[in-house]
């Protein structure tokens, strides 16, 4: 798992399904042996275009046994499904990313609300599907990630620094209503002081980048000084 190889991922899923092929219980694999092979594929899609696919059928298989055999080792959980929306959002060849990441998220939320608690949504799933929003440059994507924001409440998992700066991030793309971009994402900032959640550097860079935009923003360099006092606290 911690090879540099190039070829680790293909040699370490071979070695999954010969395991998965041996009819020795101390030698089949479990949901950790197939998500340690996932999160391989995951570290590589950057600069592996069939990565994505490689990490699709490995899913696939965990769904397939666990649905014929019941056996809990096969079971996939948040964590199968948080890193294969992973390796979709940094996949390089992957243009429909974004759905893709937010269809696996709901999936995982419905299988939570379900009743299935190996689904949980935490920070690590919620942030990754953030990111996917933040980074995709459609119209829509604010509106997206205040949806998130109020899912995070329903789940019980608490915003943090990172995931309200995707939630900004994804506002400063819109290009087609400034204004409203402005003003959604100076509710994000007092979100922020009113839970107590610290800003930073890239809190700072991204409002930055929204307020000189916008025609109606005003007194840009006392926000700025404003909120910059706010990150040295």
């Amino acid at each position: 798992a911690h090879s540099g190889r190039d070829d680790a991922p293909e040699r370490a899923q071979a070695l999954l399904f010969s395991m998965n092929e041996s009819s020795k219980p101390m030698i089949m694999p479990n949901v950790i042996s197939f998500n340690t092979v996932l999160n391989m594929w995951a570290s590589r899609a950057c600069t592996r275009p069939d990565a994505v696919e490689r990490a699709e059928d490995i899913v696939k298989l965990m769904e397939s046994l666990y649905e014929d055999k019941g056996d809990p080792r096969y079971k996939p959980n948040e964590r199968t499904y948080t890193t294969l929306m992973k390796c979709w959002l940094r996949s390089s060849g992957a243009r429909d990313a974004v759905e893709r990441v937010d269809n696996l998220f709901e999936v995982m939320r419905k299988m939570y609300h379900g009743g299935d608690s190996d689904f949980k949504p935490n920070h690590i799933s919620y942030l990754t599907v953030m990111i996917a929003w933040a980074k995709c440059e459609r119209t829509g994507a604010g509106r997206r990630t205040e949806e998130l924001l109020s899912q995070m409440q329903m789940d019980g998992v608490r915003p943090n620094t990172a995931i309200i700066n995707c939630a900004i991030e994804a506002w400063s793309q819109c290009t087609n209503n400034v204004d409203e971009a402005v003003f959604q994402a100076e509710k994000l900032l007092f979100t922020m002081n009113e839970m107590d959640i610290q800003p930073n550097e890239k809190t700072l860079k991204v409002m930055h980048k929204i307020w000189l935009r916008s025609s109606k923003s005003t007194n840009v360099s006392d926000k700025i000084i404003a909120l910059r006092d706010k990150l040295a606290k």
